[in-house]
């Protein structure tokens, strides 16, 4: 299982203060600056968790708690 976030609708730079600013350099981050990929998973808010399994399956969740992702990643996974 792989984290990966995806900022988008803005630049690189601020995407890299996000990511500095609160701790979420643990996991790869990518700038999505013209929203292609949040398009492609219907996201239009912030925060948006995209669950996909290997098949291809996903499901997107609006902000989650850690116990209700943990819930979501044990039923899917």
């Amino acid at each position: 299982m792989k984290f990966v976030g995806v900022a988008a609708l803005d630049t690189e730079d601020a995407m890299l203060g996000f990511v500095g600013a609160t701790g979420v350099d643990v996991f790869p981050n990518i700038n999505d600056e013209e929203g292609q990929i949040w398009a492609r998973y219907g996201i239009g808010y912030q925060p948006a968790f995209v669950l996909i399994r290997a098949d291809g399956m996903s499901e997107t969740y609006a902000s989650l708690a850690e116990s209700e992702l943990q819930g979501h990643i044990d039923r899917l996974f």
